[in-house]
């Protein structure tokens, strides 16, 4: 069973014994809302990708000057990408409900795959 944690960002390896962390690759990683955030660095910066805890992934090609910015957008993604699915079930149930047409509940739904800006 997937347990939430939230810990301090830490240095994350391929290969973990217990809680012991080894440090051989240039990723740092963090758990939010059960999500594994995981920020990789590289020449002009770090770029993220965030895990679902049935390993959707979600992943962010912008480059972040910072860790500390990379974590808070990686945060908001998580965010928008957990609202997103709120709003998706709503619109589901008001569509079977014949509160929505299929126009609309298209459209709308449609609209959640936007992309989303980091700010």
């Amino acid at each position: 069973m997937f347990q939430m944690m939230h810990l301090p960002l830490f240095c994350c390896l391929l290969h973990h014994r217990g809680d012991v962390c080894f440090v051989n690759d240039a990723r740092l990683s963090d758990f939010y809302r059960g999500w594994l955030i995981e920020i990789t660095s590289i020449e002009l910066g770090f770029q993220i990708v965030c895990y679902s805890p049935c390993r959707e992934k979600i992943k962010d090609t912008t480059t972040y000057s910072s860790e500390i910015e990379a974590l808070q957008v990686a945060r908001h993604t998580i965010n928008w990408y957990a609202a997103c699915q709120a709003i998706s079930i709503f619109l589901r149930g008001s569509f079977e409900a014949d509160c929505l047409c299929f126009e609309e509940w298209r459209s709308l739904h449609q609209s959640l795959r936007m992309p989303i800006k980091a700010q």
